[in-house]
């Protein structure tokens, strides 16, 4: 596994080791004793830090020179832990999730049971659709940065003037423009 793969599958894995312990264990006790806050903070962090790198990547272009949004978000999957496929990356995510729902309840002093793995395996699962559908949302974040495929088009845009959001109104059926007229050119 390369180390990009890594980075990603780390905070997505204690994701999985998290939602599996919350599903298993509810409120029953807390989560790795004083360090349940730390967990949640390095889990936080991650996310963020993925999600910012990935944007960062494919607004500057450094994620390929993607047509289309599907395109890009195609490309960002084959990065992700199981290069793309859900079903090796869910079982990447429960094996690294196994682990460190582990890593949690030896911290708690416990030990693991083994009927941990169904709610690892349906909490890999869960995460691996959802790192898919975050790939979609992503990459077409990161074009619109990039402004390779604006979120919306405004008319002003076409024409080549930029207005502001206030300048630029739709048309009423009676083809009246509503709205402040565009400064004059000089």
């Amino acid at each position: 596994m390369t180390l990009r793969r890594w980075l990603v599958g780390t905070p997505l894995a204690l994701l999985v080791a998290i939602l599996a312990h919350a599903a298993s264990f509810g409120s029953s006790h807390g989560l790795a004793r004083g360090y349940g806050g730390l967990l949640v903070a390095f889990l936080v962090a991650g996310l963020v830090a993925v999600a910012s790198a990935t944007l960062l990547a494919i607004a500057c272009g450094g994620a390929g020179r993607s047509s289309t949004p599907s395109e890009c978000a195609r490309r960002l999957r084959r990065a992700l832990p199981g290069a793309g496929s859900l079903a090796s990356m869910a079982a990447f995510l429960g094996a690294g999730g196994l682990v460190m729902f582990a890593a949690i309840e030896t911290l708690e002093g416990r030990g693991v049971p083994a009927w941990i793995l169904g709610p690892v395996a349906l909490c890999s699962v869960l995460v691996a659709a959802l790192g898919h559908l975050a790939t979609e949302g992503l990459a077409r974040l990161g074009l619109a940065l990039r402004n390779d495929h604006p979120v919306q088009t405004s008319p002003a845009r076409e024409s080549g003037r930029v207005y502001s959001a206030s300048h630029v109104r739709s048309h009423d059926p009676a083809g009246v423009r509503r709205g402040r007229a565009p400064p004059l050119r000089a």
